[in-house]
This record gives C-alpha cells, structure tokens and sequence, in this order.
C-alpha cells in the first residue's frame, strides 16, 4: 500500500504556465458564452413580458368600455292619434358616468309589444339634441350630451301602434357597450291627441 501511494505520488502530473493559460482562457470562453446567453435569454423574457402588457392594457381599455358605456334611458313620453293609440314615442337619453361617447347612427332601438318585435334604425327615428356638451353632430351621444329619440308610426317601415294596458319595452342596442332596457307603463285609459308619461 505505501508503494502504490508512493508510485501514485510520483505520476501527479504538473502543469506549465502555457498549459494553466489555455486551462484558464478555455474558462473564460466558457463563462463569456454563458452570459451571452443569459442576456439573450433576458432579452426575449423582456420583449415577451412588454408585449404581454402592453396586449393586457389594451384588453382591459376594452373591457371597461364595454361595462361602463351604455344608453342611459331618462324619460319616455307617448302620443296618441285621433283614435287614442300611441303612435308617437320621445325618448330623453344621455351617457352613463365614464361612459365614451356613442353613435347613435349606428343604434338600433328594440320596441317589444304583445303584438310584435321591431328593431328600429336610425333611419326610421330623429335625434335632436337638448344638452351638446361634447359639441358634436346630433348622432353622436357624447359623454355629458342629452339627446331626445323621436320614434313616429308615420315615418317608420315598422308598426309601433301601442294601446291602453299593452306591455311595451324599449331596448337601446348601441354599437358598442352594453343593452338598455326600459319598460313602459300604459296608462288603462287614453284619450285622443294627448301626450302620457310612459
């Protein structure tokens, strides 16, 4: 056993100074390699990371305006005809708080009554505004703006005749933003040519 320590001792290899230099520089390639990558890798984990936040941002933008943008529905008013039948209906709308603005163009009005369901476009109802806030066409339902929907039987393809008792609903179906819905409440008698708040 002493022997073979002795024989062991004997064949430690010693290296020159040349040969620690090229131990030393095959280290340090080694190591430069490793934080080039490191860095490339931190590069990527960076771009990934701005571009999830930055697709995160704008999801979220949307998100608040879909809950938060909406027609606010404040009054409804009816005519009636000379055979005391609401023909004519006035809706007073405005924006909900933080709401964007929204195009009421672009707006179709759901009208539900025990007979039928019509969806009335733009085309078939005026917009004349009462508050222009925003400063914008009458279309256009900026935040702040008030705006009155005139609905009349007469100039729309669709029948909206409403009598005494019926169950009616109106549903404002914006482009963007969620439904408002607003039942009205006939009054059990009628007259003639009289405006009733609905």
């Amino acid at each position: 056993m002493k022997k073979l320590k002795e024989i062991m001792k004997n064949k430690k290899t010693v290296l020159s100074e040349d040969e620690r230099g090229l131990v030393g520089i095959g280290t340090l390639i080694i190591f430069i390699a490793m934080v080039i990558v490191a860095a490339v890798a931190a590069g990527v984990l960076i771009n990934t990371s701005q571009s999830l936040q930055e697709q995160a941002r704008k999801t979220g933008e949307e998100t608040i305006r879909s809950v938060s943008s909406g027609v606010e529905i404040n009054a409804v008013k009816g005519q009636t005809n000379e055979n005391a039948k609401i023909t004519s209906l006035e809706a007073v709308v405005s924006t909900y708080p933080g709401s964007d603005g929204i195009n009421l163009g672009e707006t179709v009005i759901q009208i539900k009554t025990p007979k039928s369901m019509e969806h009335i476009t733009s085309e078939n109802f005026t917009m004349t505004k009462i508050e222009n806030v925003s400063k914008t066409a009458n279309n256009l339902l900026g935040p702040g703006d008030t705006t009155q929907i005139t609905i009349d039987n007469a100039e729309t393809t669709e029948d909206i005749t409403i009598g005494r008792n019926d169950s009616v609903s109106l549903t404002f179906l914006p482009p963007r933003g969620f439904n408002s819905y607003y039942g009205l409440v006939i009054p059990p008698a009628l007259n003639s040519n009289t405006w009733y708040e609905l």
